[in-house]
């Protein structure tokens, strides 16, 4: 990966930290200053001071605003969308697709499925949360099921079940709308798959918060797994036969040595720019050598000798 002001040797840099901590943070005061009735931001600063230190408000009314209506809601999305993004980047990292999105397996078709059984038949939040959930993992079995083991097709045909049980669990959400109050409850699954906050309230934070940072936690121990199944096929092919087979010539897999002041490049064909040292007709490979050093260290590979010397590999 190439270094950038953002990322530098595989890890961010200390901009990138201060600008992730920032920008949702800046975010956050703007959303709770603007809305139907703005707020300034001093007003702001006094209500979330008041907050933690439990003092009387001075404005009742700017108070109420910001505490119990707009905070809850920034808390609520921050939460979900920080649950979303992991969502969305482990199904990249197992599907090797940018694109890859969780409808794939028919997720949502599924979790829809549950919440608006279980609003028509009037759960608490709670349960519309577990029941869904029970929906979108049986989603997934269904999809797995429909796939089958199909070796080195199996990508393709677990795409195929995944459109096939988003179909099927779409028709029966659309079917338990139908059967809804249209008074009452269809106006409420309507805002539930619409995904609006406006209900948001801290009891309902402290219900949905624990099941989606135990999510985030198993998705980051297993963060490098993760990006192992990123790889392409290809990759572990290559590992797999240059570990089998110690003849073998990949040009996957390169080591570069400073060797006698020439750069070599073991595991493939790319070699220094003296000409004196590249193979002869034959196909053989010229000794790197420096003066009063013993031969199998500064051996090259020989493609008709199993031996291979120790600078080769790691």
């Amino acid at each position: 990966m190439k270094d950038t002001i953002w990322i530098k040797k595989g890890r961010f840099t200390p901009l990138a930290i201060l600008l992730m901590l920032a920008l949702p943070l800046t975010t956050s005061v703007i959303c709770l200053c603007f809305g139907r009735m703005n707020v300034p931001v001093g007003e702001v600063l006094t209500a979330l001071r008041t907050a933690l230190t439990g003092g009387s408000a001075a404005n009742v009314q700017n108070y109420s605003i910001v505490i119990n209506l707009r905070l809850p809601r920034i808390l609520m999305a921050i939460i979900v969308g920080a649950g979303l993004t992991c969502a969305g980047n482990t199904f990249q990292s197992l599907f090797s697709n940018p694109l890859a999105t969780p409808d794939i397996l028919g997720v949502p078709s599924g979790t829809c499925v549950g919440a608006i059984l279980a609003i028509i038949l009037s759960c608490s939040i709670l349960e519309t949360q577990l029941i869904a959930l029970v929906f979108g993992l049986a989603s997934v079995c269904f999809t797995l099921k429909i796939a089958g083991k199909n070796d080195g097709r199996s990508m393709v045909y677990l795409v195929l079940a995944g459109t096939i049980a988003s179909s099927l669990f779409n028709a029966v959400g659309s079917l338990l709308k139908y059967t809804a109050d249209p008074q009452d409850k269809l106006p409420e699954i309507t805002y539930w798959l619409m995904g609006s906050f406006t209900s948001a309230s801290y009891q309902k934070i402290l219900i949905g918060c624990p099941l989606i940072i135990a999510g985030i936690a198993v998705i980051y121990l297993l963060r490098w797994r993760l990006n192992i199944l990123s790889l392409s096929d290809d990759e572990p092919r290559q590992r797999h036969q240059h570990q089998t087979d110690p003849d073998a010539v990949h040009s996957g897999f390169h080591a570069d040595y400073r060797l006698g002041g020439i750069n070599v490049r073991t595991g493939g064909l790319d070699r220094a720019a003296d000409p004196t040292l590249r193979p002869d007709a034959g196909g053989q490979q010229q000794p790197l050598c420096r003066a009063g050093e013993p031969e199998p260290w500064c051996q090259l590979h020989d493609p008709n000798r199993h031996a291979v010397a120790h600078h080769q590999h790691h």
